[in-house]
């Protein structure tokens, strides 16, 4: 992951944001000593915000590699998600 300084940020925000944006590369952003923070593309936080919340507790994850582990065998079944509301 490449780091840029404020400065950098500041003088080239519209590139950056676009390499985030376009590119999925999260740029790390240094703010000072101990202090930085990571601009990332919306999609891809929200997908690794999405995959925090399934793997949440050893139970959750361990039925979803089970699932996963199933697929992968074939053992799979259809279901009509319609009867789920959103």
């Amino acid at each position: 992951m490449e780091k840029v300084t404020v400065e950098i940020l500041q003088n080239d925000l519209p590139a950056i944001l676009s390499r985030v944006s376009d590119e999925q590369e999260p740029i790390s952003v240094f703010m000072k000593p101990g202090r930085e923070v990571v601009l990332v593309d919306s999609e891809d936080y929200n997908s690794i915000m999405e995959t925090l919340h399934l793997l949440r507790t050893p139970a959750d994850t361990e039925r979803l590699m089970e699932g996963i582990k199933q697929h992968r065998q074939g053992k799979k079944r259809e279901i009509n998600v319609e009867a789920y509301p959103d």
